[in-house]
């Protein structure tokens, strides 16, 4: 039943942000050479992981940082420049998704920014429907202690009673049925 689902607690509402990005499949990235401008390129990291750039091919990108990814990139330009000096740029953040499911007009997966909320998520998926149950929202999320499961109050957020959640990479928004509640909870849990 819905009651049993914890709240959110307010300390987990806003989320500290990681020490540094982390590169995932699917964020755009510019790759900048200061000496050697006409090996500039903007490229998408590929669903493996990888970009491909001039002169030293594949290169794992996904879970470094693009301090990490500049200086890998730096030592595998050695071989072809003279003193290369190789700056990755983040240009675009699309491995930062939640999914938003349940009654909502369009259930999808919604980028986030590091700034948005469980409300914000919800508007992009269309917005609620009337059937949709906003005082048992279910927020899954995962952390280094396993699967966490929270109830919150949609309503009470919008209007300020209790903090908005900010989401994390992976969250799943789930907005029940107001009719049936989670008496029985979703079939999938």
């Amino acid at each position: 039943c819905a009651t049993d689902i914890p709240r959110l607690p307010d300390d987990r509402a806003v989320i500290e942000p990681e020490s540094e990005y982390r590169i995932g499949p699917g964020d755009f990235l510019s790759v900048k050479f200061f000496h050697t401008a006409e090996l500039n390129e903007d490229v998408v990291v590929r669903p493996d992981g990888r970009i491909s750039l001039q002169l030293v091919g594949d290169v794992m990108s996904a879970g470094r940082t693009p301090a990490e990814l500049s200086t890998d990139l730096q030592e595998r330009y050695a071989d072809h420049l003279m003193q290369p000096a190789v700056t990755v740029i983040m240009r675009g953040f699309a491995s930062q998704k939640a999914f938003v499911g349940g009654e909502v007009k369009s259930p999808t997966m919604v980028p986030i920014d590091g700034r948005s909320t469980l409300a914000d998520a919800v508007f992009q998926a269309g917005g609620p429907l009337d059937s949709a149950a906003l005082s048992s929202v279910i927020l899954l999320r995962k952390s280094a202690e396993g699967r966490e499961v929270y109830r919150v109050d949609l309503g009470d957020s919008l209007e300020g009673r209790e903090p908005l959640p900010v989401l994390r990479p992976y969250d799943v928004v789930f907005v029940p049925n107001v009719i049936a509640g989670l008496a029985k909870g979703p079939s999938y849990f």
